[in-house]
């Protein structure tokens, strides 16, 4: 099969191949079928031992369960990030995952927890009659 593009989904950040007949395919999964001589089962995930998800590199691929996958990611990979809460300006930590989804909504504050965002945001005090 001959493939006829080679392209980053900036969604997900892998890269992606177009081969005809056979469509749309993650590159790090193509080139495990073809070193493995196999289609791969829903089951089998391959993984990035760099995390570089563009490192498609036979040696830094890794063929595992989807289950060990979710708990090398639960475990690992994590990367924390100081900030500093937009209201009491008191610092804090945050998941860069977390944080860079948050920016892509829009979102510009953050805040160290649920009670300085709604002091910051008008929701946080009912007033008493």
């Amino acid at each position: 099969m001959k493939i006829k593009s080679r392209y980053v989904d900036t969604s997900t950040g892998y890269v992606k191949l177009y081969i005809p007949g056979l469509g749309v395919i993650d590159e790090h999964r193509y080139i495990m079928q073809q070193h493995l001589e196999r289609e791969l089962g829903y089951n089998e995930v391959v993984h990035h031992r760099d995390g570089n998800k563009q490192n498609n590199v036979l040696d830094n691929l890794a063929l595992v369960d989807r289950s060990s996958h979710a708990r090398q990611h639960s475990s690992t990979g994590r990367t924390i990030i100081k900030l500093i809460c937009a209201y009491c300006k008191e610092p804090f930590s945050r998941e860069v995952s977390q944080v860079n989804t948050k920016r892509r909504l829009g979102q510009k504050n953050f805040y160290c927890g649920r009670s300085c965002a709604g002091k910051a945001t008008g929701y946080g005090h009912l007033e008493q009659t």
